[in-house]
């Protein structure tokens, strides 16, 4: 992931302040004993109540979600919150993270569930809503970068592509953002750039092997 990280243009100093988002050392050490590993479609039983897993991919490659049908109540964790827009993870052998994303959130609508719980704020009875509210977003997002790289005049890397999108943070300066959240920027713009490369808006180029550059 630092490769890739790199081949987007990001500096060395972000991918030093990123390198313990990066790290697996900071994640949760589980017994193995203790898991029970599953996929979309599985049953889990609890008590006397039958739950369905389905998959989410966007927040995480992994994420999955439980359904109660007989409740009409889906329990999607980070797949949609209600403050604020979930961040989209990415991976070097990810291709399209937030197309996937995308299809998920459509797929949730087509099922039509009586309830939400998701994992930040309180319930939403208008979670539909909130469902359009994350396409369009998304959608305007990956306007406005197709926008901006076709006015630049010149081709841009990944990383001069992310430090200017207008994001939703507290400060002009991107040195005064906080490391993990100019990380969370950095993995959703290399996100938009993999759908906008994918539907063919964006070409990328590589130079000497190291660096990519995008142009319309």
């Amino acid at each position: 992931m630092r490769a890739e990280l790199a081949r987007q243009g990001v500096t060395e100093g972000d991918l030093a302040s990123f390198e313990r988002y990066l790290s697996p050392r900071m994640s949760p050490m589980v017994d193995p004993e203790c898991l029970c590993l599953v996929q979309g479609g599985a049953e889990i039983v609890v008590g006397d109540e039958s739950l369905r897993v389905v998959e989410l991919p966007g927040h995480t490659n992994g994420h999955m979600g439980l359904v109660c049908d007989r409740a009409g109540i889906i329990f999607s964790g980070d797949h949609v919150l209600g403050k604020f827009s979930p961040s989209i993870s990415v991976g070097p052998n990810w291709a399209n993270p937030l197309g996937d994303y995308l299809d998920s959130l459509r797929s949730v609508l087509d099922e039509r569930f009586e309830v939400m719980a998701w994992a930040h704020g309180r319930l939403d009875p208008y979670f539909e809503d909130r469902i359009h509210w994350l396409i369009e977003h998304h959608e305007e997002r990956l306007d406005a970068i197709a926008g901006l790289v076709g006015a630049a005049g010149s081709s841009l890397t990944g990383f001069e592509i992310a430090r200017a999108v207008e994001w939703n943070v507290p400060v002009d300066c991107w040195e005064d953002i906080a490391p993990l959240q100019r990380w969370c920027i950095v993995k959703e713009t290399m996100a938009y750039l993999r759908l906008l490369v994918s539907s063919g808006m964006l070409l990328p180029r590589e130079e000497e092997g190291r660096v990519i550059y995008y142009r319309p």
